[in-house]
């Protein structure tokens, strides 16, 4: 009897706290808004992307988390035409942090310029455009012409229009593990914490069992 009390309570912790980590591990928010004076900015528009060659779950798979772990894993396993491009892309991109998820943008002018929030290191040598090319079918880091992070505007050149993703490069000792649109080390610091209060949890369910129980 004594050990059934003490196992449900046990579940009932690790439940509860089960409930919390799941809300902390959550797939992290949509990043910056885009704007532009002279384009079009809206979702991305998977026309002219294959569905079998890993391009659109590559980009797909950017747009809905922001993490560019993910995304070089997924650009890694990009098959076809667009294959070598995807993966230069993925070494060139490790240890990045994501400014704003892919959009699409469409524009009489491949002279572009972009309002969005902007770290204040941002700098042309630091903040790259990470486009892919629907009608050459290829993945390509735009540098732009020019960065103000004071107004939070970038203006760059393409050779043509489609998804666009905004990020700034790490430092050359970031690893693509340790950096992403949400700092990893918060939630290695909470799972320890989620472990402790588990331990206190079970801890504090066994006292009140054996204190019940000699009474």
């Amino acid at each position: 009897m004594r050990m059934r009390k003490f196992t449900a309570l046990l579940m009932t912790a690790v439940m509860a706290i089960g409930v919390t980590a799941g809300s902390v591990f959550a797939a992290p928010s949509k990043t910056a808004k885009v704007t532009s004076p002279d384009a079009t900015v809206a979702a991305v528009d998977y026309t002219g992307i294959k569905d079998d060659d890993g391009v659109k779950t590559a980009i797909k798979t950017e747009a809905d988390t922001g993490s560019i772990d993910a995304f070089i894993e997924k650009l890694n396993l990009v098959t076809g035409p667009a294959a070598d491009s995807a993966k230069s892309i993925a070494g060139q991109i490790k240890g990045a942090s994501v400014i704003a998820n892919f959009f699409d943008l469409k524009s009489s002018s491949l002279n572009v310029t972009l309002n969005v929030t902007l770290p204040s290191d941002a700098s042309v040598d630091n903040i790259r455009l990470v486009h892919f090319s629907t009608a050459r079918y290829v993945f390509e880091l735009v540098t732009p012409t020019s960065v103000d992070a004071s107004k939070g505007e970038i203006k760059a050149t393409f050779q043509d229009l489609s998804p666009v993703a905004i990020i700034k490069l790490g430092s050359s000792s970031t690893t693509a593990t340790s950096t992403s649109s949400v700092s990893p080390k918060t939630g290695v610091s909470n799972t320890w914490v989620f472990f402790g209060l588990a331990a206190v949890a079970a801890a504090g369910a066994a006292v009140v069992v054996f204190k019940k129980e000699r009474v």
